[in-house]
């Protein structure tokens, strides 16, 4: 009885189970139950289960952007994740942070050759045709390649407060990579800059100026016939020339290009600038005969020198006529590439989480280039390649645009050809590029 009472309702229940099964053939349970009263209310609580309703959450990831479980990146081999660098661990690590910052998120990365028919840009274009679906969300770009993605639409603009406009941690070359017409398309990831290398055990006194250079008698290789003309325009640019006329129309300042050509026709006939630099069309050519010791200094980007081993090696800004560090930076910029709104937004913090000071400070120095930020250089390790960033990036300017370089370049590199081949004179390669550009 002091088990009924203690744990009435329990035992009854049970009891009314038992009975039922033992006594199935042997009467209704209704009959049974007037027998099974107490003889005494107990004072139980009673505990009504809530019924289990499966609700479908909506998901919700990358800083509440709803609806979002994978975000696709494209990027290039040199940014490869998986390449098996230093470099490439700290971007995987990276990325699996962000993940874990949002689960349930998932991150697939892609890697697209630069150029060429599967070339990064032109892999947009077909797919943006062939299957839209397939598209990524978020695309490491070269910064050269950002005018022709939005003027075919296939990269659109950052939101509003992305970047913050507290944030000022920027140089100044590499805030303007990823802008156009005012408008932010891209982030600044990694940035690059042309310099001058040399390698100490050969040269006693690294010219500042054109007169030095020319005095020096040191030769000097670079790509000569470069399509981009990119040692050229730097020249152009620091002695005052521009590609715009007064009326808006693209054109080039005769003077100062001028002024650039002779310093050429004079670095040729003091062996400077051999004629033999007009075979190099690429960086990689005309620095291979730079590490093979022939020419006492080389231009190249500055990537080429902070990627290689060699600590007999050093870097500076580009001699001027004026001896003023000058130089031009390009670089890659993340853009967001899927016509989702939401999908606009979870890409676009993670491009902001990937283009973090800390981030871009331990990233940059192993993957030899050099970062977008002052903070992110103050934490490499002290030695010439943190002296010659910190000379270098300050005095950077941004590298023309690509429709400017498209329109100027080839008639100025066949006319520094021609130059070196002395088969024009400075004034004469001067009127065939106005004639070509006009």
């Amino acid at each position: 009885m002091k088990f009924t009472k203690r744990f009435g309702g329990i035992a009854i229940i049970g009891l009314i189970i038992l009975l039922g099964v033992s006594l199935g053939g042997c009467g209704s349970l209704t009959e049974l139950i007037p027998l099974l009263q107490p003889t005494e209310t107990p004072q139980a609580t009673v505990i009504i289960p809530t019924p289990t309703v499966e609700v479908e959450e909506p998901t919700v990831d990358a800083g509440g952007v709803e609806g979002v479980t994978t975000l696709t990146i494209w990027l290039l081999p040199p940014f490869d994740p998986h390449n098996e660098s230093s470099a490439g661990a700290l971007l995987l690590d990276r990325l699996d942070e962000y993940t874990a910052l949002h689960p349930g998120l998932g991150v697939d990365v892609r890697v697209k050759s630069e150029k060429g028919l599967a070339g990064i840009l032109e892999s947009l274009i077909t797919t943006s045709k062939a299957a839209p679906l397939a598209l990524p969300d978020l695309v490491l770009l070269p910064n050269q390649d950002l005018e022709t993605a939005i003027e075919t639409a296939l990269i659109f603009p950052y939101p509003d407060g992305i970047p913050a406009e507290e944030d000022t941690d920027w140089y100044e070359a590499a805030q303007t990579l990823g802008v156009y017409r005012e408008q932010r398309y891209g982030l600044p990831f990694m940035t690059d800059a042309l310099i001058m290398a040399y390698e100490i055990d050969n040269i006693e006194s690294v010219p500042t100026t054109w007169e030095a250079l020319l005095e020096s008698g040191s030769q000097l290789s670079f790509p000569a016939a470069d399509p981009t003309a990119s040692v050229t325009l730097a020249w152009y640019l620091h002695n005052g020339g521009t590609f715009t006329a007064e009326d808006g129309t693209r054109t080039i300042a005769p003077t100062q290009l001028e002024e650039v050509f002779d310093f050429y026709s004079a670095a040729q006939t003091a062996g400077v600038m051999p004629f033999w630099l007009t075979q190099y069309d690429t960086e990689e050519l005309s620095w291979e005969t730079f590490i093979e010791g022939s020419p006492t200094l080389a231009i190249a980007w500055a990537s080429r020198y902070l990627q290689y081993p060699q600590e007999t090696l050093r870097a500076v800004p580009l001699p001027t006529n004026d001896g003023t560090p000058y130089t031009l930076l390009d670089g890659w910029v993340w853009a967001l590439t899927s016509t989702d709104p939401n999908r606009q937004a979870a890409a676009a913090e993670l491009a902001s989480f990937l283009t973090q000071a800390e981030f871009l400070s331990a990233y940059s120095q192993a993957a030899g280039y050099l970062p977008p930020r002052p903070f992110a250089l103050t934490n490499w390790t002290t030695g010439p390649k943190q002296t010659m960033a910190s000379q270098i990036l300050p005095a950077a300017q941004p590298f023309p645009a690509e429709s400017t370089i498209n329109l100027v370049s080839p008639p100025i590199s066949q006319a520094v050809v021609d130059i070196l081949k002395q088969e024009k004179t400075p004034t004469e390669a001067v009127e065939a590029v106005l004639g070509e550009i006009n």
